[in-house]
């Protein structure tokens, strides 16, 4: 997650907390929410509904057909052509079960697996693939997201309301504006965002937490934040520096000793030395900056933390240092293997004389706000306020709508 820093304030958020009449809303009210599904490059799928659907036109919504009965439609681009059953649509257009329900998505190359999911579909055609974009409920956006981002039979409840109370928090906080998103809107369903995975994550202890904690949000001085979370922060949360905020109290990073053990806590990655060069020197070049040659990396840590902030970069021609977390991503891209920022490493040359950088980290993911393993121990002894207060100290709970 990679955002600017505003903080909102709650009655600016207020102003939009209204469900679009149509989209239905078991969960509870709230605004509502735009997700994009799989990438642009999906070209051909099939949508399936259990009862009678709408197919409309965008944007004006006009009425194409309606099919009483449900069904599976096979939809394709061809050329520059949407095709629903072989019958050519006019551009963009939106599936809209008439009733409250579910429909489920079937991808060539997913063995079969059905996707289901809450709300309504819009397709949305460009260049060179479908844009899939869902359209629901708050509640129902955050049940998707609390199953996909936490197993529910591997945590508790209260760490599962904790997850649902950061993720709607930070969902809203996008929402800053005001209003419903536009057409041309939608969230990210992957860590880009929030891993979102629909009803197909929803399990009984989640839709628990979500009920449980609907409507409610952190905030600080009254008003909203981007309540970050991550899977294990490695024995230190991070600071929201990392995303080149200011040290705004609930973001400020502490001491956790409560997810050591966790899967992922500890992990190890052999990079070859010429890719991790490759992914500096393009970033370097970016900003008039010449690599010559790596020779040392030395990671940088913040005051009074484990977790460091900058990995200085020696080199032939000299020295520079790159944000933690990006070079932990510009790596990532390069080559993969890097759980976190937090991380020792080494130079070698190995016995085939191949020269590779060998890290050996803890903790899983950026590391800021929630720690979701933490969360889960922590679960032993504190309700979901006291884990939010521990993670976001200084914040407060509030219940929007």
């Amino acid at each position: 997650m990679t955002f600017w820093l505003l903080v909102v304030s709650v009655t600016a958020v207020l102003g939009s907390c209204e469900t679009r009449q149509g989209t239905g809303d078991p969960l509870g009210h709230g605004p509502v929410v735009r997700v994009q599904l799989f990438n642009d490059r999906t070209t051909s799928f099939e949508l399936s509904f259990d009862g009678p659907v709408r197919l409309l036109a965008l944007p004006e919504l006009d009425l194409i057909w309606e099919a009483i009965d449900g069904g599976r439609f096979r939809v394709e681009l061809v050329g520059e052509s949407l095709r629903v059953d072989g019958e050519e649509t006019p551009g963009s257009v939106r599936f809209a079960p008439v009733r409250r329900g579910s429909f489920a998505v079937h991808r060539p190359g997913d063995g079969g697996k059905e996707r289901r999911f809450r709300g309504i579909i819009d397709l949305l055609p460009h260049p060179g693939g479908l844009r899939l974009v869902n359209e629901l409920g708050i509640e129902e956006y955050i049940a998707g997201v609390v199953g996909r981002e936490m197993e529910a039979r591997r945590f508790t409840t209260e760490a599962l309301k904790a997850q649902a109370i950061a993720a709607r928090t930070f969902t809203l906080y996008h929402l800053r504006v005001g209003g419903p998103m536009r057409l041309s809107e939608s969230f990210p369903a992957t860590s880009r965002f929030q891993a979102y995975g629909g009803m197909s994550y929803e399990k009984p202890d989640v839709l628990r937490a979500v009920r449980e904690t609907a409507g409610r949000v952190l905030t600080y001085d009254g008003k909203l934040f981007q309540s970050y979370y991550h899977s294990s922060c490695g024995g230190w949360t991070a600071s929201g520096r990392v995303f080149n905020e200011r040290d705004l109290p609930p973001l400020q990073g502490r001491q956790c000793d409560y997810c050591e053990g966790a899967p992922g806590s500890e992990w190890s990655c052999e990079v070859p030395l010429w890719k991790v060069e490759r992914a500096l020197g393009s970033w370097g070049a970016q900003k008039g900056l010449t690599l010559n040659g790596i020779v040392d990396l030395e990671p940088v840590a913040e005051k009074d933390s484990t977790r460091p902030l900058y990995i200085r970069v020696r080199h032939g021609g000299g020295a520079f240092e790159v944000r933690a977390d990006r070079f932990r991503s510009l790596v990532q891209e390069a080559h993969g293997g890097l759980g976190s920022a937090v991380f020792d490493v080494a130079i070698r040359t190995r016995d085939d004389n191949r020269t590779v950088a060998q890290f050996t980290g803890r903790g899983f993911g950026h590391g800021v706000g929630l720690c979701q393993n933490g969360a889960n121990t922590l679960a032993e002894e504190l309700d979901h306020k006291g884990i939010l207060s521990f993670y976001f100290p200084r914040s407060s709970l509030m219940r929007l709508y």
